[in-house]
């Protein structure tokens, strides 16, 4: 306890691990808005994964958080796959008639409904006419009189950095800061996705087939070769993959973690065997797999937001709830647990709130030091006789409990596991609320009384530091 209160932080651990690594979670495509709850789970769990490994000290050499775009051309006109989209469709879409009668379907002054502009150009049969409306707006005729490639292109200039700011704003908001936002697009400019074909095909590993070329994925652990380049030309989101992760690993990273949702559990196998056919090893890439979220009102599942009547989007849900609450109740559960989140919880100002009832024990030992400080009692170090005062079974409980800080942490680092650090400061609130009720502070013999006040200290350190390490405010009055 006198090396927390002294230091305000935990003792330093001998466990180190000086590799670099590079932790990516909620890549996103940007044809879809941040409108999948899964990706507000990984946020705050993984992006917290980097700061339980610097609570060691240098555990780790070189962290990193990255989002991907996957931005590729036919990413933003298809989700994925150019073949969806019939020839000509795009110029069918610009020169249909009618598109004024749609007001009443999209608002040319709401932000949202125009960073919906991407999405809708991955379903141009379904909402043509709309997207029309929206473009119109933005070029007026002049696309009439383009080649068909020239419109598409604005098409997707159009909505294209709409979406992308709309991706960070949300996140900024959620206190989510990446070291680096990656566009998939990047990776096909720089020819860095032929150039993983290429150096597969010298190794031997590709053949040709229906004219796509295939990988043989099979000789490394894969049910079935894959296709890396299709007969149109198009490389496919595999092969673009493969050149990111190759990408990663060029910039010296020794350990790539990978958060995916649990709909890609099938592209693990191929993913970590392709590791190998590029030189390095599957064992360099660790892939967590996120179970996914449902929002929860009144005990029943909630898909549209109120305000909207649409999808509830990250910017809905932080509208209606604390990013504090949001943050904490988000990492209330493993990843490979389905979470329901509770829409009342998140906004209840009391004790069955968690993150209420943590912040609520720091504010109250801030008020406890606060009220001896105006009748003149200063905190001091107290020697080891003084701290063997603390005897009664509640100063004990608590005393244990935040000597296991160090251990939680180094457990969840190392198995990826921020969501034990949750439970900890739960129970650790539970034990400091448990003591307060039982051992009296103010009012005791002055050895008693400082020893008291050390450990009130302590676990306002132990708390601090993990609302801290978790990005969520540390209230000093509640």
């Amino acid at each position: 306890m006198k090396t927390i209160t002294a230091k305000q932080r935990p003792s330093p651990t001998p466990y180190r691990n000086d590799m670099g690594m590079l932790i990516d979670y909620t890549l996103h495509h940007v044809v879809e808005p941040f409108d999948e709850l899964n990706y507000y789970k990984r946020a705050p769990l993984w992006g917290r994964v980097p700061h339980s490994h610097e609570q060691l000290q240098f555990l780790v050499v070189t962290s990193g958080t990255l989002h991907l775009i996957t931005d590729g051309e036919h990413q933003v006109l298809a989700k994925g796959d150019a073949s969806l989209i019939p020839p000509g469709a795009v110029h069918e879409l610009y020169t249909l008639t009618g598109y004024e009668q749609v007001g009443a379907n999209i608002d040319m002054n709401s932000e949202r409904d125009l960073m919906g502009i991407v999405g809708l150009l991955g379903e141009l049969v379904k909402a043509p006419v709309i997207v029309r409306k929206v473009a119109l707006a933005e070029h007026g005729d002049e696309l009439m009189h383009v080649t068909e490639e020239e419109r598409r292109k604005a098409l997707v200039g159009f909505g294209l950095p709409k979406n992308i700011a709309k991706m960070k704003a949300d996140m900024e908001k959620y206190r989510v800061h990446y070291d680096r936002w990656f566009l998939e697009s990047d990776l096909h400019k720089d020819g860095e996705v032929m150039a993983v074909v290429n150096y597969l095909r010298d190794r031997g590993l590709t053949y040709e087939k229906d004219g796509a070329v295939w990988y043989k994925a099979t000789e490394f652990g894969g049910e079935k070769d894959e296709v890396l380049v299709r007969a149109n030309g198009n490389p496919t989101y595999f092969t673009a993959d493969i050149a990111y992760h190759k990408n990663k690993f060029d910039r010296g990273f020794d350990l790539l973690i990978d958060i995916w949702g649990s709909d890609h559990h099938g592209h693990v196998a191929r993913m970590k065997g392709a590791m190998d056919a590029i030189g390095q090893s599957a064992d360099k890439l660790d892939i967590i797999l996120m179970q996914f979220v449902r929002l929860m009102r009144d005990g029943q599942p909630v898909r549209m937001s109120k305000r909207t009547g649409k999808a509830i989007q990250l910017g809905d849900l932080l509208d209606e709830v604390p990013v504090d609450s949001a943050r904490f109740l988000f990492n209330m559960r493993e990843a490979n647990s389905l979470l329901d989140f509770d829409l009342d919880l998140a906004v209840q100002q009391d004790s069955q709130n968690p993150v209420y009832y943590v912040q609520y024990a720091h504010a109250r030992i801030c008020s406890i030091l606060r009220a001896l400080e105006a009748e003149g009692v200063t905190p001091r170090n107290c020697t080891a006789e003084e701290l063997a005062l603390l005897t009664a079974p509640e100063e004990l409980e608590l005393i244990q409990h935040i000597a296991s800080y160090t251990d939680e942490i180094i457990g969840a680092a190392k198995d990826y596991d921020p969501v034990r650090i949750t439970r900890y400061v739960i129970e650790l609130a539970t034990k400091f609320h448990k003591f307060y009720n039982a051992c009296r502070v103010k009012g005791e013999e002055e050895s008693l009384m400082q020893a008291r006040l050390t450990l009130c200290r302590a676990t306002a350190t132990v708390i601090r530091n993990v609302l801290t390490m978790f990005n969520i405010t540390v209230p000093t009055s509640m």
